[in-house]
């Protein structure tokens, strides 16, 4: 007899109705973070990865989805709000790799992530130091 506590899930209790959200500025915020840093592994559970340390010489942002139509659809987006999309080979990233473009990202939709925010101004205020420097 196979013993009942080996059993991954025994018993199916731990699945509830879904009910489907109103549209809001929270769930909006929320697509966004599950499409910046998030994932769906199985059809149970999704993850959200952060890093809070990180150190920065260059400045980008980072895009990636699986589906091609979304990905056309940002980097289209991008491209007409005068923002410059690098579409990986795999078709599935789109990268800002231009700091004019990442500050116009910024400018243009702005972030509700805070770490992001404070990346970038740490960035920037790193940036005009140095160029004080040079500058001597």
């Amino acid at each position: 007899m196979t013993n009942i506590l080996s059993l991954k899930y025994p018993n199916k209790s731990h699945r509830k109705d879904v009910v489907l959200p109103k549209h809001s500025v929270d769930l909006a915020e929320f697509f966004g973070i599950m499409m910046g840093d998030g994932g769906i592994n199985n059809p149970w559970q999704i993850t959200i990865t952060v890093n809070s340390v990180k150190i920065y010489k260059n400045i980008g942002l980072c895009f990636t989805s699986y589906s091609p139509g979304l990905i056309s659809q940002v980097a289209e987006i991008f491209a007409e709000s005068g923002i410059m999309p690098h579409i990986s080979n795999s078709g599935r990233d789109i990268f800002l790799y231009q700091a004019s473009s990442v500050a116009k990202y910024l400018k243009v939709f702005g972030t509700a992530n805070d770490r992001i925010g404070s990346v970038y101004k740490k960035w920037r205020d790193a940036r005009a130091v140095e160029w004080a420097t040079l500058e001597r």
